[in-house]
């Protein structure tokens, strides 16, 4: 009976090797894996950032822009030769509306 219970127990211990063997293997695949997916995290936080910088680039141009013609508006609405009362009456406006607004409002009064 003691050898049987010695294959047995031989037996019990090679399949445990076998087990322990395909947990390690696992277990690098999957490290692996991880590492990989480590690697793809950092490039995609960088093509991010990448991203963010160039859409707040985009964003600063596009406010520029606006502020551009927004100061072009104050021109073309009370140009510099422009009588000091038609350029009072229009100041109250200006306040209420905007001048965006404002410039908006003459240039369709100045179409009709």
């Amino acid at each position: 009976m003691t050898k049987l219970r010695k294959e047995a127990a031989l037996s019990a211990l090679v399949e445990q090797q076998k087990e322990k063997e395909a947990v390690e293997a696992e277990n690098a695949a999957n490290n692996a894996k991880l590492l990989e997916n480590i690697a793809h995290e950092r490039q995609l936080r960088k093509s991010i950032a990448e991203m963010h910088d160039s859409h707040r680039a985009e964003i600063n141009a596009v406010l520029d822009k606006y502020q551009s013609l927004l100061g072009q508006g104050v021109t073309w609405v009370f140009p510099p030769n422009l009588h000091p009362l038609v350029r009072e009456c229009h100041e109250p406006l200006d306040h209420a509306m905007g001048v965006a607004s404002v410039a908006s409002v003459l240039e369709a009064v100045h179409i009709r």
